[in-house]
């Protein structure tokens, strides 16, 4: 873990599509990053980026890789949140700037990843960075908390689904966007997790599925077919 002063092209590339940094030149985005004291880390596989009694400090931007955030209960049950491997995703910032003393979650590495760590103060202040990047910054942060509490709304209605066939039906539709050349990737474990639910119940759930022409399950990769009758199970 090291401080930022000269920050590669590559990860450059990837911060110049994150939306917090929108509207934002390459320079001024090198010159932000070395005088918040920002720092750049690496994670290997299975290394937790975060635990759930650690204390949000820094917003965190994904460079490279895939990170879960999840959840383990008393009862020795892991259930996964949500999943990044989106280079430039942001990903701690709602508890972040809900002052929340813990995560009261785990952000973990399940792949060899880089994760930009941005302290909150630079964010929510404009010392050292000029107020014109200051106010782009704050507004770019505004428009990136909304779109997640819109996000949430849908992880919430997920959870909610009254059967487990309609909450693979909700994920399968939002996910695909309603295109059946577009499949929803994913390990039966991770849907598992993903859903709350017991991995053979899934497995049952996904072949009846397929058995009866909603979705084609090959492998990892899940397609959706019959989506006006996947949009009824909703």
């Amino acid at each position: 873990m090291a401080t930022i002063k000269n920050i590669s092209g590559q990860a450059l590339d990837v911060l110049s599509g994150c939306p917090l940094f929108k509207t934002i030149s390459r320079d001024e985005i090198s010159e932000y990053l070395a005088n918040s004291g920002s720092k750049l880390c690496s994670f290997k596989k299975g290394e937790l980026i975060f635990d759930m009694d650690d204390s949000p400090a820094d917003l965190l931007i994904l460079i490279k890789g895939s990170v879960d955030i999840g959840k383990i209960f008393l009862d020795g049950r892991r259930s996964i949140v949500t999943h990044f491997d989106e280079p430039g995703e942001i990903f701690g910032e709602v508890l972040l700037f809900l002052n929340k003393n813990s995560y009261e979650h785990f952000g973990e590495a399940i792949a060899q990843s880089e994760v930009l760590m941005v302290p909150k103060k630079y964010i929510l202040s404009d010392i050292g960075i000029g107020i014109r990047i200051h106010q782009i910054l704050s507004s770019n942060m505004i428009n990136i908390l909304a779109q997640k509490a819109f996000y949430l709304n849908g992880r919430v209605r997920l959870l909610l689904g009254s059967t487990l066939r309609s909450k693979i039906a909700y994920l399968i539709v939002n996910e695909t966007k309603c295109d059946p050349n577009t499949p929803l990737v994913i390990g039966r474990e991770k849907l598992s997790e993903l859903l709350g639910a017991a991995r053979p119940s899934v497995s049952r759930e996904l072949m009846k599925m397929h058995d009866e022409g909603l979705i084609n399950v090959d492998g990892k990769k899940i397609y959706g077919l019959d989506f006006d009758s996947l949009a009824d199970l909703i």
